[in-house]
């Protein structure tokens, strides 16, 4: 069955979440965060994308983005596929980092635009990872509160305002709109499941349990499994296939 084209959008604003394929963690350190908006500053330079707002979550990013010279698909691609192999060869892995189509939405006129920026700013807060949305140190919202423009096109979002402290007010407003939204089921944080995980098996990072070899790695998974972490957030924290765990699991 032929895949559904993109939704265009007439103002060429989009809406972008990259997930972690399988839901797996993309961002394991501070390095890794900080790698990513290297490589976001690069190709919006080399490619002359607009940025607007962003959130790096710890398995999922969202990006507010305007086309200008390229199409959306062409640098969100090179910048996925730059952090990926980066990625790669850091924690010796293999195989996709992202769901295989990141997906997108038309942000075509100034309301939604305005509803996407306080959504996607507001993702930390609503995840319940900081008391305030000023507490997130890897979203644009420093950028926009420092009144830098060297990265962030803030003013095209302040032009929206009568002023910078009308904007602040407004991104501080509980936001009710769903968006393009990332749903979780998580029943364990991810980062105190990963946690565990490594207190556990004794490795220095997730992505080692798809390094070791099967008989061990086994062990550890089921192990892991006993203490009550849920086979999907196993899969989503390790990258390791929900099939394969599943597989481990019934395993007698």
């Amino acid at each position: 069955m032929p895949r559904k084209a993109r939704e265009k959008a007439y103002t060429g604003i989009y809406h972008v979440i990259l997930r972690g394929n399988n839901k797996q963690i993309i961002f394991e350190t501070v390095e890794d965060y900080e790698k990513f908006l290297e490589l976001l500053k690069l190709y919006k330079e080399e490619c002359g994308f607009k940025l607007f707002a962003y959130c790096l979550m710890d398995n999922h990013i969202h990006l507010l983005v305007g086309e200008t010279k390229m199409e959306l698909h062409s640098f969100i691609a090179r910048i996925a596929g730059h952090y990926a192999k980066w990625y790669n060869f850091k924690y010796r892995r293999y195989g996709y980092l992202f769901q295989d189509r990141f997906k997108s939405e038309p942000v075509n006129d100034v309301p939604y635009f305005l509803t996407v920026f306080r959504y996607i700013l507001q993702n930390p807060y609503k995840a319940k990872l900081v008391a305030s949305i000023a507490d997130y140190q890897w979203s644009s919202y420093h950028a926009l509160k420092n009144m830098d423009s060297s990265f962030v096109d803030i003013y095209e979002l302040l032009n929206c305002f009568q002023n910078k402290k009308e904007c602040m007010k407004y991104l501080h407003e509980q936001e009710q709109a769903e968006c393009m939204e990332y749903t979780s089921s998580k029943r364990l944080e991810d980062a105190d499941a990963i946690a565990k995980v490594l207190e556990i098996s004794g490795l220095d990072s997730v992505s080692q349990l798809q390094q070791i070899a099967m008989t061990k790695r086994n062990q550890i998974i089921r192990k892991i499994l006993k203490h009550g972490i849920p086979v999907k957030q196993m899969a989503r924290i390790t990258g390791i296939s929900t099939y394969i765990i599943k597989k481990i699991k019934n395993r007698r």
